[in-house]
């Protein structure tokens, strides 16, 4: 007498595990994208206040004049072409 062993899943076992992991992702994406803006924002505050040490430092020898001259002081500290993370979200 041969015993049968059954091998693989059953497709009412598959729709149970991918509804399990529908509902997670449901609950979790939410989540992750809330993450990610909060760090966007948080990095683009930590680069005004770079920005704004930078620009304390260096008016030491004489504040900048007008915007062009900004512009260059940050790009001499590496701020080339600066764009925000979070800019036209809000």
């Amino acid at each position: 007498m041969k015993k049968h062993c059954k091998k693989g899943f059953t497709i009412v076992e598959l729709v149970i595990v991918i509804a399990v992991i529908a509902i997670l992702a449901a609950v979790l994406i939410p989540t992750f994208v809330s993450l990610v803006n909060r760090a966007n924002v948080s990095a683009d505050e930590q680069n005004v206040t770079n920005m704004n040490t930078i620009l304390a430092v260096e008016s030491v020898d004489g504040a900048p004049e007008n915007v062009d001259e900004v512009r260059a002081l940050l790009e001499e500290n590496g701020y080339q072409n600066f764009v925000s993370n979070v800019a036209g979200r809000y």
